[in-house]
């Protein structure tokens, strides 16, 4: 009957907008991790540059130490 073919079309409706917001709502959420996980990328990248700066700082001292330590003897 009539009502029955509405509420079929209504019903079919109502699911392909609620597949619509969920694809958004997923899309965003993609999109945020993205964000967090290009953040957290440059984090640790400018972590392993501090921490290559400090290898690097300690092996100059040691080694000025040691050149320091040749020439008094």
């Amino acid at each position: 009957d009539k009502k029955a073919g509405i509420f079929i079309l209504v019903s079919l409706i109502i699911i392909s907008v609620a597949e619509v917001i969920y694809r958004a709502v997923v899309a965003n959420e993609i999109r945020n991790l993205a964000e967090r996980s290009k953040n957290s990328a440059n984090n640790i990248q400018g972590i392993s540059k501090l921490v290559t700066q400090a290898v690097e700082s300690l092996a100059d001292n040691a080694n000025g130490m040691l050149a320091a330590e040749a020439a008094s003897t």
